[in-house]
């Protein structure tokens, strides 16, 4: 994930990780997602720990 959802909206819409795994699970219930906050900092161990 890039940002986060703007304080006034999360109530309404939740936070991005929420809204793409909602979006995923419905097209392909099968996957499993894992978010990482870059602009935080946050990465995987390993650059290939990941399909995409």
């Amino acid at each position: 994930m890039c940002d986060e959802v703007r304080k006034k909206l999360v109530r309404i819409h939740g936070q991005y990780r929420a809204m793409f795994s909602a979006l995923f699970k419905m097209i392909a219930p099968e996957i499993s997602i894992t978010t990482y906050r870059v602009y935080a900092g946050e990465y995987p161990d390993l650059v290939d720990a990941h399909d995409a």
